[in-house]
């Protein structure tokens, strides 16, 4: 009952939080080669088990989209996590998940992959804010957040 609990609180923030929707297309405000690339995003708890989380990955560079969303680390977050679809296009993303695996990960573990494109004479610098991450009984822990660029290529 508390999974479904946190899950829900962290559903609701990651859609109704404000701004999510920055009302600029990438297409509108940039023009150069088409580059895609990759980042995975990584929480590390240290040792506890990490339950559940909330994070946002923004980039504010012009001319960045956000076109795809992968799931982590296998058995704790194989699955895409939550995120507000209307941020898809968009330079900035809220993503939240929450492990019902019954085998928590903890330390570094790559809660998600965050795929994009972008359209810059200099490669998008990314930011990572991590808003809560849980235990698997719903408690706060404390954690930190990194991001790392997997690869990029010209089309």
């Amino acid at each position: 009952m508390k999974r479904r609990y946190v899950l829900a609180i962290l559903a609701a923030a990651a859609v109704v939080e404000p701004g999510c929707d920055s009302g600029t297309r990438p297409e509108q405000v940039a023009s150069g080669p088409l580059r895609f690339g990759a980042m995975d995003v990584i929480v590390d708890t240290g040792a506890a088990p990490l339950g559940a989380y909330q994070l946002t990955v923004a980039s504010e560079t012009d001319g960045v989209a956000i076109v795809g969303i992968e799931g982590g680390d296998a058995p704790a977050f194989p699955e895409p996590p939550y995120f507000d679809p209307q941020a898809i296009g968009r330079n900035r993303v809220i993503l939240a998940a929450f492990d019902s695996s019954g085998a928590p990960a903890h330390g570094r573990v790559r809660v998600a992959s965050v795929h994009y494109s972008e359209r810059s004479d200099s490669p998008a610098q990314f930011q990572a804010a991590l808003q809560v991450a849980a235990d698997t009984t719903g408690t706060p822990i404390p954690a930190t957040i990194s991001i790392e660029r997997v690869n990029a290529h010209e089309d």
